[in-house]
């Protein structure tokens, strides 16, 4: 009888922690995406408007400037101000999300102003 309830005490627990384990997942989950709404969208540079990022909410994005041929994707992680982005060369790239105030936003990537 011990016995059994050792094994039931231990499939509660165990279950338990399954259950929790796989709630913080979602709520991660979830979290980045609300994030990566931020900066969703298509960001055009201000110096060269034909260079173009354009971030999707789950966690992907392309760079092309078509007046030099160039078109790239990959994935990116944003924390609220730092958008780390790996290319499809697996290089990292990292830029910086910038607030100053109401409706004023920009990112700030390789020396460059990017805007919607």
């Amino acid at each position: 009888m011990k016995i059994w309830k050792l094994l039931m005490l231990l499939f509660v627990l165990g279950t338990t922690s399954v259950a929790f384990t796989a709630c913080d997942k979602d709520e991660d989950e979830q979290e980045a995406q609300n994030k990566n709404a931020q900066i969703a969208g298509v960001w055009h540079c201000y110096d060269y408007p034909s260079w173009i990022l354009s971030f999707s909410t789950n966690g992907t994005y392309t760079e092309s400037l078509p007046e030099e041929g160039y078109y790239d994707a990959g994935t990116y992680t944003f924390d609220g101000t730092v958008i780390r982005m790996v290319d499809s060369y697996g290089d990292v790239w990292v830029a910086s999300y910038v607030t100053e105030g109401p409706g004023k936003v920009y990112i700030s990537y390789d020396g460059d102003i990017f805007v919607r």
